[in-house]
Parts: structure tokens; sequence; C-alpha cells
């Protein structure tokens, strides 16, 4: 593996990640088997994805690197610093892991690999079903700060076969409503659980069907509200 710079050329075709795009649904569909089992089991040592909540550090770092990416130009003009002080400004919670996305692009930390996006995908699980230990604290920090955007410089440097394009594209534009419309179906969930207390094969057939009903219905909210939102205010904006 080298790392190579992002060249002018490929600053001026605006080149789109599509394995970015694939990590960030994966991200979104732990965030939500996570929240499925939160309910069932408060402490998160005895969750298998008891580190799904880093998968938000995750998209944040992702964030970074895309908005560094796309708005190169205006942060020149602005400056680095002002434009730090108007992010933290919005997303001081998660300040550090946008900067640590934002500094893969400003260093031009590109790794070329051929990990592809199963490969990739597996990197990021990884992180996210880590169990719980003594030095847990130190290993989410390090997690935040220096394995996620390890994995967005290789995400950006990844070859992307043919067979997994579609599905990036797919878990890339359905993960913002993923993440979205979960919740109302997560407090329908807490409910019946309280209420029924479901066994363990039960569980694992709620949990999955309930993940793959709400994928499929982000895909839904995608296409029937949030692509004409955006059509629409994008018409509006260029009025």
């Amino acid at each position: 593996m080298n790392v190579n710079k992002l060249s002018p050329d490929l600053l001026k075709t605006r080149q789109h990640f599509e394995i970015l795009d694939g990590l960030r649904g994966i991200a979104a569909l732990t965030v939500v088997v996570f929240h499925f089992m939160e309910i069932v089991y408060t402490d998160y040592s005895k969750n298998f994805v008891g580190h799904g909540f880093l998968a938000v550090d995750f998209f944040f770092c992702l964030s970074g690197f895309v908005i560094g990416y796309a708005y190169d130009n205006r942060i020149g003009k602005m400056g680095v610093m002002e434009f730090f002080k108007s992010r933290l400004i919005r997303l001081h919670p998660f300040f550090y892991s946008f900067l640590a996305g934002l500094l893969v692009f400003r260093f031009n930390w590109i790794i070329k690999n051929r990990l592809g996006f199963a490969g990739l995908s597996v990197l990021l699980l990884l992180a996210l079903v880590m169990p719980y230990f003594q030095w847990n604290w130190l290993a989410e920090l390090l997690v935040v700060l220096c394995y996620f955007p390890l994995l967005i410089a290789l995400g950006a440097g990844a070859r992307l076969t043919a067979g997994f394009k579609k599905l990036c594209v797919f878990s890339g534009k359905i993960s913002y409503p993923l993440y979205m419309t979960h919740y109302a179906a997560m407090w329908m969930f807490g409910n019946y659980y309280a209420s029924h207390k479901p066994g363990t094969m039960q569980l694992a057939v709620i949990i999955t069907g309930g993940t793959i009903l709400l994928a499929g219905f982000s895909y839904l909210v995608m296409i029937a509200y949030d692509i004409p939102l955006r059509k629409y205010l994008t018409a509006w904006r260029s009025k």
C-alpha cells in the first residue's frame, strides 16, 4: 500500500467515493441493531455490538473528509481557522471526529489498497463489535482519533468492484433516512419488549426482520420525500 496525494485533476473532476458511501450505510445499519440491542441489554458489555454508538463518530469523521473535499476552494478563501470555528459552533459534540476526517483530506492521506468494500466493511465492524475490557476508554479514544481516520484514508483509496457498486450507492443513499426514521420503531420495540419479554430466538427474528424492514422503509422515504425535497431546494437555490 502507498500514500498518494490528491492531484489537481482529481479535485477538478470531484471524484465520488462510493466505498465511503457504502461504509456510511454499514454504520447506519449497525446503529439500528445497536439501538435494538440496547433495549434488551442495558449493560453494554453484554451487548455483542456494544460499541455500535461509535458509528456516530464514524459518521462525523467521514463528514469531515467529505466536506473538506467538497468545499476545498471555500476553505481556502475563508481560511482554515475560520472554517474550524464555523464547524465547531455547529458540531461541537463531535468536533474531534469531524476534525480527524477533515485532516485526512487536508493532508492528502489517501492510501491505495485492494481491500475493497467487503474488506473495509469487516474492519469497520470489528471496531463496532469490539468487546469491553479494562482499558476500554483508551481503546475508544484510539478508534475515534486514529482507527476511523485510517479507514477513511483506506476507503478513499480502495478499488470498488462492479459487483459492489450498486450496493454501496444504495447503502449510502438510505443511511440518512434510516438513521432519522428508526427511532419511532425503537419506541414501539421498547414497549413490546417490556410487555412481552420475547425469548432469544424471537428477538433474533424481530431484530433481523425489523432492520430489513427499516432499510426498506428508508428507501421509500428517500424516493418519496428526500430526493424530491433536495431537487426542490436545489431548483429554489438556483433561482
